[in-house]
């Protein structure tokens, strides 16, 4: 078992199922899409208590964002929300390459950012972070099991397909597809 946030090639190091979030599929694979987690804007407390306040979308161009480096849209950062959606442009603190790295700098109080659900739904719960205009949301964060396209490919395999296929679905900060 590997645990990894780059992308590998599954035939070339011989991996038998990946779970892929939101990525381009390579086309060499088979994949089967088993849950969405909405993206949202998130912040510690204690960045907020120390930051202007954020009414609405504009507001967060005074604002620093953590960005994942791999996320290719630069500084701007689409939202839908009421009225439509909104695009807004905001300084970039610093770029981060590990999931667990961006949850835990989202603790630290070092910026707000963008984030799917998953990676943080226990710490809203806790109250930990705080969700940042609440009524607005990116674009949602697809979850997908992939498999190289082999066309024998053994029963543990199949098995793990389907288990996994029904247990992200029911992980916290994932909805079914």
């Amino acid at each position: 078992m590997l645990f990894d946030d780059r992308f590998v090639d599954l035939v070339e190091e011989g991996v038998d199922v990946a779970v892929r979030l939101g990525a381009t599929l390579p086309p060499n694979v088979i994949a089967r899409r088993v849950a969405v987690s909405q993206r949202m804007l998130v912040a510690s407390p204690n960045y907020l208590a120390r930051h202007p306040r954020i009414r609405q979308p504009a507001d967060l161009a005074r604002h620093q964002i953590l960005r994942f480096s791999w996320l290719a849209a630069g500084d701007d950062i689409v939202l839908d929300g009421p009225g439509g959606q909104a695009l807004v442009s905001a300084p970039c603190r610093y770029r981060i390459n590990h999931s667990l790295a961006m949850r835990e700098s989202f603790l630290a109080g070092a910026g707000f950012g963008l984030t799917p659900a998953w990676l943080v739904q226990d710490l809203l719960h806790r109250g930990a972070l705080q969700r940042v205009l609440p009524r607005w949301s990116g674009p949602a964060q697809e979850a997908f099991l992939v498999y190289p396209s082999r066309r024998y490919q053994p029963a543990r395999v199949w098995v793990l397909l389907d288990y996994l296929g029904a247990e992200i679905a029911r992980l916290p900060g994932f909805t079914p597809v």
